[in-house]
């Protein structure tokens, strides 16, 4: 029996019950009895709002690697980072299915050329994200490990890598800037010789005169 079956069932019998009073008390008991249903109703909700399974939202510009049961995202913020401003290392981890991962313990390791940089204790990820600061000291290219706890198979360490290139400069913005120097530059080269060629031109109509 659903819900609005029950709620209308009960306010049918209601219905009917009030009939048999004419007066006094009697009145009170079906408006009583719907308040009681109708709480009733807010409870059940609200239960099944609860236990349908939580999903994360996707990190964008992402890396994603599966392994087993599970799918790892990673996403910095900046994009590119650069050397000496601290960097969000943004994580993700749920099933293949893409249901969250609720407490899962995780550890993270940064390397460089091989060699272990730093490592987190271990962390448990609530509700499927977890956002980790960091501030690389020099220009390379990095691995980010993100070893894992298989809580839903035999309990083996599951490690997710990642590559992330540490910039000096923005070099992006160098080459930007580069452009519009080097356009700068054209532009009065270009006006020096329109210039030039207007005095010359002015001095050769003066002698003919």
């Amino acid at each position: 029996m659903s819900i609005l079956q029950f709620y209308l069932l009960q306010n049918d019998r209601d219905i009917r019950y009030s009939q048999h009073f004419k007066a006094g008390r009697g009145r009170d008991v079906p408006m009583k009895r719907q308040v009681a249903v109708l709480l009733l109703m807010s409870v059940l909700v609200l239960a099944s709002l609860t236990i349908h399974p939580a999903f994360a939202d996707p990190i964008k510009n992402s890396f994603r690697q599966r392994i087993g049961n599970y799918q790892m995202e990673m996403a910095t913020d900046p994009l590119r980072p650069l050397v000496g401003q601290p960097v969000k290392i943004m994580l993700r981890v749920a099933t293949i299915d893409g249901q969250d991962l609720v407490d899962t313990p995780i550890l993270i390791r940064i390397l460089k050329d091989n060699n272990e940089v730093t490592r987190t204790n271990p962390i448990l990820i609530p509700y499927g994200h977890y956002t980790y600061q960091y501030t690389f000291t020099s220009e390379a290219t990095y691995a980010i490990d993100i070893d894992l706890n298989d809580t839903l198979g035999n309990g083996d360490t599951i490690t997710f890598e990642f590559p992330v290139k540490v910039a000096l400069y923005d070099y992006t913005l160098l080459s930007y800037v580069g452009l519009g120097v080097t356009g700068a530059g054209f532009a009065v080269a270009l006006l020096v010789y329109n210039k030039r060629k207007v005095q010359k031109r002015a001095v050769s109509d003066a002698g003919k005169k």
